[in-house]
C-alpha cells in the first residue's frame, strides 16, 4: 500500500526483494577506482539469473537497460537529472559498499536553470549546481529502493569503503515510458518495507 503521509513528490521507498542480486563487477576493468564511474552491466553474465528471471516475471515493467554507478570513498555522484526534462520517473537501485552512503534528492531555486549534457552511454540529462538548489529530502542507500529519478538527485559516500548502486530504469512493458512512482509502489507492494 502507498504510504499517503510521505512527502510528495514520492522519492524514496526500500524494498524486501526476495532473491539477492549477487552483482559480479569482476569482468569490468576498473582501471581508476579514484573516481565517480558509470558502466553498463550484462544481467547475462553479471547478475544472479534467479535475479533476471523474477524481474524480467514483474507483470507490467520491463528494464531498459542495466547499469551501474561507483562512488569513490569521500566524493559524491554531482546533482543531475537521470532524463532531459524533470519528470516522474523511478529506478530499482541496489548498493553496496558503505553502508551511509546517501542518495539526495534537490530542488533548483527559483530563477536559476538547468545545464545540459549527456552520459557516456549518449543519454541526455539535466545538472545542476549545488549553491542554486535546495535539499527536499535524503535516504541511506544500504538495501533495495525505488528510488525517483526524474528529479534532481545526488549521492554522497562519507567513506572510507567504495560504493557501487546497480541502477534499473523501471518503464512500462511495451511502450518506452518509464514507470511513474505511484505506480511503481503498487507493482512492488509485495515487497515493500518500512
Amino acid at each position: 500500500m502507498l504510504n499517503f503521509f510521505k512527502p510528495r513528490p514520492y522519492l524514496h521507498q526500500y524494498l524486501n526483494l526476495p532473491v539477492d542480486i549477487n552483482l559480479d563487477l569482476s569482468t569490468l576493468n576498473l582501471s581508476n577506482l579514484n573516481e565517480v564511474l558509470h558502466v553498463e552491466i550484462d544481467p547475462v553474465r553479471m547478475v544472479n539469473q534467479e535475479f533476471v528471471e523474477f524481474i524480467n516475471n514483474i507483470p507490467g515493467i520491463r528494464i531498459s537497460f542495466w547499469e551501474a554507478f561507483y562512488t569513490p570513498p569521500g566524493k559524491n555522484l554531482p546533482i543531475h537529472c537521470d532524463y532531459n526534462k524533470i519528470t516522474d520517473a523511478v529506478k530499482l537501485n541496489i548498493s553496496y559498499g558503505q553502508k551511509d552512503s546517501k542518495i539526495i534528492w534537490w530542488k533548483l531555486k527559483s530563477g536559476k536553470s538547468y545545464n545540459e549534457t549527456s552520459t557516456a552511454f549518449s543519454q541526455n540529462y539535466l545538472t545542476a549546481d549545488e549553491n542554486n538548489c535546495t535539499i527536499l529530502h535524503s535516504a541511506f542507500t544500504n538495501k533495495p529502493s525505488l528510488v525517483q529519478s526524474g528529479i534532481l538527485h545526488s549521492t554522497y559516500n562519507p567513506g572510507p569503503e567504495g560504493r557501487w548502486t546497480l541502477s534499473l530504469p523501471l518503464y512500462e512493458k511495451n511502450i518506452a515510458t518509464p514507470i511513474t512512482f505511484e505506480l511503481a509502489v503498487a507493482i512492488f507492494s509485495n515487497y515493500l518495507s518500512f
